[in-house]
Parts: C-alpha cells; structure tokens; sequence
C-alpha cells in the first residue's frame, strides 16, 4: 500500500498520518493474511472518497463516498482516510463575501471517525498541514523536513508529504 499511496494514487492533500511503522503484529495479521489470500478479496478500505475518483472500482479497495457514509466503518481493513477539510481549513467559517456561516469543525464527525478507524484498523489519514484538526484532536501538527514523527500517545505518527509533483 506504501507504493500505492506514494505513487498512482496520489491525494491533492499535503500530509498524512498513519500507525507506527514498526508496531508489533496486531490481532488483525490473521485476517489481513486471509484477505491478502483471498485474490478477489478488497485489502484496505479507502474512506471518504469521491465517488468517481480513483479508488472506485479497483478490486483490492473497499472504497466508501459518501452514500456509503465512512462515519459507519466498523473494519476490519486498514484505511486510506481522506475526512472532508472544508471546515477545518483556512476558510472554515465560509466565503470571505460570507463569512461565519460555519462553525470550526462542523464536519458531521467525519475527522474523528476517520482517527477512529486509522487507530483501530491501521492505515493511513490524509489531511492537509495547515488543518485545524490536528491541535483540535491532539495530533502533532506535521512539518516539512522533519520526516515521520510522533503523533500522538496512541502510537500514531505524522509526517507531512509534498504532493504536487
């Protein structure tokens, strides 16, 4: 999946935060190993995504648009989460012609579920690095050239990544 998130797939979003690189095995290897076996099987869920981008229809993702509501994601693949960032960016509360029509972090609990999934199930969460969420949820904020760094106390990490080559 590395490769994947590095290469092809690539998010218009500037950073990421994904389970410690060297965890020990969790309680899943054994059904991550069946499902790697399993050739038609989906390996990793890719949650909140656009309905016609480009995780729809590859037969190793389980991809969840919005019809799908990722809110509901109960595992047991690890993820590729790309929560909606609308209010969580820069103009968080609307328009500049319309401003405070939004509350900061009103985004139907999507950032918290998608945290949710990526701790429980592994995987990656794609957000951009100027995003409030990560001081609203705990997370140490990513920054370039530091490479991956410590998340937060579950065992998390983050690590800012350029993606607009």
């Amino acid at each position: 999946m590395q490769n994947r998130s590095q290469g092809s797939l690539r998010r218009t979003h500037s950073s990421a935060m994904t389970a410690r690189p060297t965890s020990p095995p969790s309680p899943l290897t054994s059904t991550w190993q069946s499902l790697a076996a399993a050739s038609c099987s989906p390996l990793v869920a890719a949650l909140f995504v656009d309905s016609v981008g480009c995780y729809v229809g590859v037969p190793e993702i389980d991809a969840w648009p919005e019809s799908r509501d990722a809110r509901k994601y109960t595992g047991p693949m690890p993820v590729v989460a790309h929560p909606p960032c609308q209010r969580w960016g820069r103009f968080w509360h609307g328009s500049t012609r319309k401003p405070h029509q939004f509350r900061r972090g009103e985004d139907g609990g999507c950032f918290a579920a998608a945290l949710t999934a990526a701790r429980n199930y592994g995987g990656v969460l794609e957000h951009p690095a100027g995003s409030s969420a990560w001081e609203w949820f705990g997370l140490q904020k990513p920054s370039g050239g530091q490479g991956w760094i410590v998340a937060d106390s579950f065992g998390g990490w983050t690590c800012q990544i350029d993606q607009r080559h």
